[in-house]
């Protein structure tokens, strides 16, 4: 599973990455969050990279820590807290669009931060190879001051999710 939704990803930012002005346009309308969205867009902004930085990073940690997720808890609570994670970081991202305008969300930056919450406190021990993780709240204070700084409400919707589901135990 983590690979399809690996190969998504890499698919959609591949088609970006080659595309002209008028299909980055349409690709912008409704696989990103702003004030010029569609409203399919609410759905689908957490799959839509405009960053190959971003899409990068967001892989790495949907590939290692999804993977172990996926393996321990099996792909529905996977996708539950996925969804969970995506659900919040929309409800803000709506908000600020419906106040401030802009773009907001692009990308899956809402589910590494979800997978990175929730298994920060769930599972502490699978992030012990990162030295200063050894109490969750330096990596995710981490997380919720760039997300802060940036104006990233994937991430801080992923922070809020990951801890609500934690919280649910989904």
């Amino acid at each position: 599973m983590i690979k399809q939704l690996v190969a998504l990803n890499a698919g959609l930012y591949g088609a970006y990455f080659i595309a002209n002005g008028p299909i980055r346009t349409l690709y912008k309308q409704y696989l990103t969050l702003d004030s010029n969205s569609s409203i399919l867009s609410v759905a689908s902004c957490h799959l839509g990279h405009t960053s190959a930085t971003m899409f990068a990073l967001n892989s790495a940690v949907l590939w290692t820590i999804g993977n172990n997720h996926a393996h321990t808890y099996g792909c529905a609570r996977l996708m539950k807290l996925i969804g969970f994670s995506c659900a919040v970081a929309s409800v803000l991202g709506v908000h600020e669009v419906y106040h401030n305008g802009g773009q907001v969300i692009n990308g899956g930056s809402a589910v590494s931060a979800g997978l990175i919450t929730y298994n920060l406190f769930k599972n502490p021990q699978w992030f012990h190879i990162i030295k200063f993780t050894y109490h969750p709240l330096i990596l995710i204070s981490l997380m919720a001051f760039y997300g802060a700084h940036a104006n990233d409400k994937a991430v801080l919707g992923g922070i809020a999710g990951g801890f609500g589901a934690f919280l649910l135990a989904l």
